[in-house]
């Protein structure tokens, strides 16, 4: 099993740096997303922002633009980089104790540049008999823990030990290859909210003016002069990026203001109704003192 494992392992080494994809199988279907050149998803239970940013610019694979903390997350982007120096960095900051994992940020199939990938493959096997094969992998992949599913008795999820070299997606795709199993896919982190009622997430129609962005004390919304007669039927809602209604106001004239001043750092979206059709759209906010 080592040799045909590490015959996949260099095929996706080569293809990662010079494809323009990132394929994994779920469920027996190939998936495949473009990836970004320019960012990464980082968790660490013990570096701060400024920790992470140090520890980037002290590897010299490229300039840093920004870091935004999302949650338990490090969101992070690079400035006029290339594939190949983010397979470095996310190498790199793997490498860190401190850094549970990191990996790239990929388009999803929304369209929308805001999936990733923890240090978790869920896989399935092909039957109960089929145990013996998950212990051979976990002895193969120093897999740090193991998990039954609660509603499959035939699905695991792995945690990857600390390994700079493989990421969940790597594993996955190796694991999925050897036909032992019925699947096995990276578990995706969705960065953005896809549950906000009567949107569609990231569609920007230039009727109304949200500015500044990234904004720092006070946001701005300008709703079109074309809609004026119907201002009072506006409603404007602001949410954070778990999904939570931050606040709700009803439009009075055609400039409404939200002191943000004390929002934390970080991608916010805002939510904009005109209450007399289904017609609404949604911004994404980032909130940066």
């Amino acid at each position: 099993m080592k040799i045909v494992i590490n015959i996949f392992l260099f095929c996706l080494a080569t293809s990662s740096i010079l494809g323009q994809e990132a394929c994994w199988y779920y469920l027996g279907q190939k998936k495949c997303f473009e990836m970004s050149v320019t960012k990464l998803l980082v968790k660490s239970e013990k570096l701060d922002n400024d920790g992470i940013k140090i520890a980037i610019e002290n590897m010299h694979v490229g300039d840093l633009k920004e870091i935004l903390e999302i949650d338990d997350f490090f969101y992070i982007e690079m400035l006029q980089t290339s594939k190949v120096d983010v397979l470095e960095l996310q190498r790199k900051l793997s490498a860190i104790e401190d850094v549970v994992y990191a990996s790239r940020v990929l388009w999803d199939e929304r369209g929308v540049e805001g999936t990733s990938y923890s240090n978790e493959v869920r896989v399935r096997l092909k039957s109960k008999e089929d145990y013996f094969v998950l212990q051979k992998i976990a002895e193969e992949y120093q897999i740090k823990s193991i998990s039954i599913n609660d509603l499959d008795e035939l699905k695991y999820n792995l945690i990857l030990p600390h390994n700079p070299q493989k990421d969940a997606m790597d594993v996955a795709l190796e694991l999925h290859e050897t036909g032992l199993f019925e699947y096995a896919s990276p578990n995706l982190i969705f960065l953005w909210p896809l549950d906000i009622p009567n949107s569609v997430p990231y569609i920007k129609h230039e009727k109304n003016r949200i500015y500044p962005n990234p904004a720092r004390d006070m946001l701005s919304i300008e709703i079109s002069r074309a809609q004026i007669n119907s201002i009072a039927s506006y409603v404007i809602l602001l949410f954070n990026s778990q999904g939570n209604l931050l606040r709700r106001e009803q439009a009075k004239e055609n400039i409404v203001h939200f002191d943000i001043s004390a929002l934390p750092n970080g991608i916010y979206f805002l939510h904009i109704s005109d209450g007399t059709s289904a017609t609404s759209e949604t911004h994404k906010i980032i909130v940066k003192h």
